[in-house]
């Protein structure tokens, strides 16, 4: 049997405590069959109906805010809970890789332990004062996942200027921990942009600024 509604009055033929709850093991009545639910959007939701919009990781929320720019936009959030298999679920059980952290710095004494405590994102840099740049990235991802950090001008006649491509070998229970050096003697004066993707999907980027 299928029931079916429009608008608010639609969402009540939704069990969503059977949805919030852990999976009970032989309990196909009271736990499987009530959560299956569809919700058909016919063209868009306006932003002014969207409250807030959250993310698996402080990386990928300040990509949107890079993204979005002065636009004005819902409140965004960090919240990886949601995107785990239920409510009380280890972080874990997030079945797609995710960049944790992306960290630009000069300060070439940075170490693992640093990687784990918030950041200052610095974004100027002298190439008087600095050799090079510090990337420094924790992606949480299964051995096979194809990285690609890729490095370009950010004006709008937009030039790729290097690409640096691995993948992940093992597993990595804290997260795989990627350095990498950007040697300011090789770039311009000028906006540059350092993105990092994961299987072809763009998950966190940051823009900094190179000075003489």
């Amino acid at each position: 049997m299928q029931r079916r509604g429009e608008g608010p009055s639609g969402l009540n033929y939704i069990n969503f405590e059977a949805i919030r709850s852990l999976p009970r093991p032989g309990d196909r009545e009271g736990w499987v069959r009530p959560v299956q639910a569809e919700v058909l959007v016919p063209d868009s939701i306006p932003l002014a109906y969207i409250p807030e919009i959250s993310f698996v990781s402080q990386a990928s929320l300040a990509h949107a805010e890079r993204l979005c720019g002065s636009l004005p936009h819902p409140k965004f959030s960090v919240n990886a809970q949601l995107f785990t298999n239920s409510s009380q679920a280890s972080l874990k059980t997030i079945m797609f890789p995710y960049v944790a952290e992306l960290v630009l710095t000069a300060d070439t004494n940075i170490d693992q332990s640093m990687l784990y405590s918030s950041h200052i994102q610095e974004n100027k840099y002298s190439k008087s004062r600095d050799k090079c740049i510090i990337l420094s990235a924790i992606i949480d991802a299964s051995p096979g996942t194809k990285v690609n950090f890729e490095l370009s001008t950010a004006s709008t006649d937009r030039r790729v200027v290097k690409t640096r491509k691995l993948e992940v070998q093992g597993y990595y229970p804290n997260g795989y921990i990627d350095r990498s050096r950007i040697r300011l003697e090789n770039l311009q004066v000028g906006v540059y942009s350092v993105a990092c993707y994961l299987n072809d999907l763009c998950w966190a980027s940051a823009n900094f600024e190179v000075l003489e």
